[in-house]
């Protein structure tokens, strides 16, 4: 039998607490089915930031095994192999749920409230979502730029933890949207 730290999520009241909370908003799901009564939820990431999933794993205190989908993601016409950590828990999942990460959560993410993260521990979450669904890189091989993606929702709250930076729809998904900052300076 596998255990982990069960109230982990039951109140964000510490900077772990708010970046792994974070991370799951961005890479986290919480699957339907229940398996002896209870749902449960789920980190997967791709094999080469596995790191990642070992010290999500060790802050919950969790003996529930790292696995691997040979499935595969197809990134940027590459072919990834990807690594998770599923843990059954009813108590944590009603936890997330409270806390804003939902179920099918892709099209209807919104960003937290001050009740489901408080503004102290805000900037560690939004740190553990761009781990998730964040990226940087150099512009014009002259300038840096950060990047968030996720729903139209989110990205308009997240955008005002920053000072400049663009919100803009993708036009290839559904209510994907982006937030950028660019700059030297500002990034």
């Amino acid at each position: 039998r596998y255990f982990f730290d069960f109230d982990f999520f039951k109140e964000i009241n510490s900077e772990l607490s708010a970046y792994w909370l974070g991370v799951l908003y961005a890479d986290g799901c919480i699957l339907s089915q229940r398996e002896y009564g209870e749902q449960t939820f789920k980190l997967q990431i791709t094999e080469q930031d596995i790191e990642l999933l070992q010290h999500y794993k060790e802050d919950l205190k969790s003996t529930y095994p790292i696995r691997y989908d040979d499935s595969h993601f197809k990134r940027n016409s590459k072919w990834q192999r990807m690594c998770f950590l599923e843990q059954r828990s009813q108590q944590t999942v009603n936890d997330l749920k409270r806390l804003g990460c939902v179920e099918r959560k892709s099209l209807i993410l919104d960003f937290p409230k001050e009740e489901q993260v408080p503004e102290k521990y805000v900037y560690h979450f939004i740190r553990g979502y761009f781990d998730g669904d964040g990226s940087i890189s150099c512009w014009k091989e002259r300038s840096w730029l950060i990047s968030f993606v996720g729903t139209e929702n989110f990205i308009k709250k997240l955008a005002t933890y920053f000072h400049g930076g663009s919100v803009y729809k993708d036009k290839r998904r559904e209510n994907s949207w982006y937030f950028s900052l660019g700059g030297n300076k500002q990034v």
